[in-house]
């Protein structure tokens, strides 16, 4: 019975570790195509094949056999991230500010149309 269970664990760990090596290698991929792209590459996917495919297998397989940790610790990060980076409510200057920048945007709008819209 305890050689079930550890079978079945390192089968789970092992599904699990090609899983998350799957969706980190797809998540670095396009990260590193988007970045080709700003070099100006005639083909940023023939580029990723070519030069940054191998080490982005060894990348994702290496967070995939951390899973246990990598995982909770980057979901971590994430939500981290997301309180400190929220913004706080509007104040009544930022509404007041943001009004007037609407209104002009609606005046300048006007101008281009060379006729005023009802309000």
């Amino acid at each position: 019975m305890l050689v079930l269970g550890l079978l079945a664990g390192s089968l789970g760990y092992l599904l699990i570790t090609l899983l998350t090596a799957r969706a980190a290698y797809g998540a670095q991929r396009a990260r590193l195509i988007r970045q080709e792209e700003l070099w100006h590459v005639g083909d940023p996917v023939d580029s990723f094949e070519h030069h940054d495919r191998s080490s982005a297998a060894v990348t994702a397989l290496l967070f995939g056999l951390a899973w246990p940790v990598t995982v909770p610790g980057y979901f971590l990060l994430r939500c981290a991230t997301f309180v400190i980076t929220a913004r706080p409510p509007a104040t009544v200057e930022d509404r007041e500010r943001r009004s007037a920048h609407l209104k002009q945007q609606i005046r300048t709008l006007e101008e281009a149309l060379e006729r005023p819209l009802e309000e």
